[in-house]
């Protein structure tokens, strides 16, 4: 049970490490279109 939960901790953080890396790739974006960093972070 122990590797279980080990395995889901270690997907659960590639997820979130991947999710983060869209949404900067967004903001890196929307600012290169113009927008404050401000805005762009805004949703």
């Amino acid at each position: 049970m122990k590797f279980n939960w080990f395995r889901r901790q270690q997907r659960e953080a590639e997820l979130d490490a991947e999710i983060r890396n869209h949404l900067d790739e967004a903001i890196r974006d929307r600012i290169a279109r113009g927008e404050s960093p401000d805005e762009a972070r805004s949703p």
